[in-house]
């Protein structure tokens, strides 16, 4: 599931993969968070490394302009939500990137009943 909004000016988008197999949903997301994050591969790989547990958030390096939040799913499979700015080809809105953008994406997460 994707819902995109506008915060001020800026473009805001969350998605929800949710997959039938533990720890998958947020490895189908690593292109996106590529692209939305602004990360090289070395900073990719340390994401993807790195990349939250159920219950945990984390946003990325550099820019902290994508949040990633693994959601316990009941019985078998995974949720991720990702909040992110849909700022591909400019600089992201200071005031939605790293600790802001981690506790926003957070709340959302803490808001689903899976």
């Amino acid at each position: 599931m994707t819902c995109a909004y506008t915060v001020g000016s800026t473009p805001v988008r969350i998605d929800l993969p949710a997959v039938p197999e533990d720890g998958r949903a947020g490895t189908m997301m690593l292109p996106y968070i590529q692209r939305a994050g602004h990360l090289g591969t070395d900073g990719l790989k340390r994401f993807a490394d790195a990349r939250p547990t159920a219950g945990r958030t984390e946003v990325t390096p550099g820019s902290g302009s994508v949040g990633v939040a693994r959601v316990a799913a009941r019985g078998k499979g995974d949720l991720a939500l990702t909040l992110s700015q849909d700022t591909a080809n400019a600089a992201p809105e200071p005031a939605l990137t790293g600790e802001a953008l981690r506790r926003a994406t957070e709340r959302l997460a803490a808001r689903l009943r899976p």
